[in-house]
Order: structure tokens, then sequence, then C-alpha cells
């Protein structure tokens, strides 16, 4: 419960230690992106089970460009991991995630999203 705000520092190392192979170019490019687009993220997880995540970028067009989206929803405990149910324009998406002190950790896919206690 509580604000948190993206680390795009630990995810970016995240990232990297996942994928290996990556061209010097592309994290480059993703380094670059990850501390502009996510520089606003964050999530707001309130006591009723309520969850709002903020100006979440994704890339979308060609050439692709960063929209930013607001997504809000519900979580509920799921032993020592919630589940996230999110929902934007009838689309609804579903994470998982785990908390401790001082860190979120949101897992949508195969995609990490690392965040710090804000409050």
């Amino acid at each position: 419960i509580g604000l948190w705000e993206f680390n795009p520092g630990v995810t970016f190392a995240w990232m990297r230690q996942s994928q290996p192979k990556m061209s010097l170019n592309e994290v480059r490019y993703l380094r670059v992106w990850l501390f502009q687009a996510y520089a606003g993220t964050h999530v707001l997880v309130a006591g009723d089970n309520q969850i709002f995540v903020k100006h979440l970028p994704h890339l979308a067009g060609q050439p692709p460009t960063t929209e930013y989206e607001d997504w809000k929803g519900d979580w509920t405990p799921n032993g020592t991991n919630y589940d996230l149910h999110v929902v934007l324009n009838g689309q609804d998406k579903f994470m998982t995630a785990t908390a401790e002190d001082l860190r979120l950790t949101i897992k949508d896919g195969k995609t990490l999203l690392i965040f710090d206690r804000a409050d």
C-alpha cells in the first residue's frame, strides 16, 4: 500500500541481464528510452484493494512514438505475491507483483517493472 515510483536504473539492469545478446545500439536505445519514457510513471496501491498505474508508456504507430496511459483496477493477495487486474478502455491486463518494504516488482508477461517506495 502506498505510492511507488518507477526505478529505471534497476529495471534496465534486470533487462540487460535477461537479454545478454542485445547489440550495443539496442542497449543504448533501451537505456535512453527507459529513463525518458518512464520518468513520470508511478503506481498508487490503495488499502481498499484499488490500484492506479499513472503515465505508463508504450510504443505505438510507425515510426514508433511513445504514448502514455493511466490504468486502474484492483489487487488481491495470492500467498506472498499479489494478483493485479487493471483496465483501460475495456482492455484487461493481468499481472503479478511482489512487494517488500521499499520495492514493488510487477511482472507483465516477460516484462519486469521495478518501483521504489515514494512515500
